[in-house]
């Protein structure tokens, strides 16, 4: 196959596979360096740096011996308020940036989530889901996301690991086009999409990167960039809060089985993380826990985006999802 379209049942976006295109030269991104001594790091000892109290502390008796802590972000991208409703301002929808943004910050200085055991990114995954179902009870939340930046292509602009979760008033566009998309397939085949897809993997099995009873990661098939991975519960589950002690330790096995891969298989590069998961307050004809299904993506960053991608916001993606597996299942 020398180049391929493919449509994403969901999204509807398409993507361009050509494995032509890392024939070019440079096509691989290196990562750069931000490295930071413990003693210049704000997140060595939060407190001490200026930042307010932690809102959660784990364990929670640990006091000083934390493992985690959350704290408000100090330059949020949002702050707490009174819920406000989209208005029309010179014929443009506008609403106030009210929400909350929050820093999960990891103990050790030097140990990247990929270094992580399954028992302490079991641990990181249960700080999650706490947080998440506290800022849940704000009324204003919409939507919440809980996001990891590695690397300063990543947008990790502080070297210490730590995650970030947001909880905005509106539904962000790319999540409302994979409901929407979601609900779509279901009402037209009676059959939710993500499940369908799980199934032609497993049929497939080349895409497949990492499996356990619980949980499976694999390139899919409309794999935007090169490495891209999609963690999925085996068992449809609409939310990440309603994930159970089992589950989570199943996600956190393949997690660390995905992260490891990428770093040893890549060379280290910089990426991002995400967990999807079903709207707080949902608006629509049907619950999405008959459609929808949490996942985690993960993107790796080794090439950029060029005028094609931003005149068309078609992606070409140099690796074959297929090509793309098999080195990191090699590398597990």
């Amino acid at each position: 196959m020398e180049s391929q379209f493919r449509q994403d049942p969901v999204s509807g976006e398409w993507v361009l596979i050509s494995a032509n295109r890392a024939r070019k030269p440079h096509a691989i991104l290196p990562r750069e360096d931000n490295y930071q001594r413990p003693e210049d790091c704000p997140f060595e000892n939060p407190q001490k740096t200026g930042h307010g109290e932690p809102m959660l502390v784990w364990p929670d008796d640990a006091g000083a011996d934390w493992r985690i802590q959350v704290i408000q972000n100090k330059f949020p991208a949002l702050t707490p308020g009174v819920c406000s409703p989209i208005i029309t301002q010179d014929e443009y929808h506008v609403a106030e940036g009210v929400g909350h943004h929050e820093v999960v910050i990891m103990r050790d200085h030097d140990h990247a989530l990929s270094d992580f055991s399954v028992e302490r990114l079991t641990d990181v995954l249960a700080v999650y889901q706490l947080r998440y179902k506290t800022l849940a009870e704000d009324p204003c939340a919409r939507y919440i996301i809980i996001f990891h930046n590695y690397g300063k292509e990543g947008g990790a602009t502080i070297y210490h690991p730590h995650s970030q979760i947001m909880s905005v008033p509106i539904l962000p566009p790319d999540v409302q086009r994979s409901i929407e998309g979601a609900r779509g397939y279901f009402k037209n085949n009676g059959r939710e999409v993500y499940g369908v897809m799980i199934e032609q993997e497993i049929i497939h099995k080349g895409r497949i990167v990492y499996e356990n009873e619980t949980h499976i990661a694999f390139c899919p098939f409309v794999s935007k960039i090169p490495y891209e991975m999609r963690v999925y519960p085996k068992r449809q589950e609409h939310r990440f809060d309603l994930v159970d002690q089992k589950g989570l330790e199943g996600v956190a096995d393949v997690l660390r089985a995905v992260l490891s891969a990428v770093k040893k298989a890549l060379n280290d590069p910089a990426l991002n993380y995400f967990i999807h998961t079903a709207p707080v307050h949902e608006i629509g004809p049907s619950p999405s826990s008959d459609f929808y299904r949490w996942h985690i993506e993960v993107k790796p960053h080794i090439k950029f985006d060029a005028g094609f991608e931003a005149g068309t916001g078609i992606k070409i993606n140099i690796i074959d999802p297929d090509d793309a597996a098999k080195v990191l299942r090699e590398a597990l």
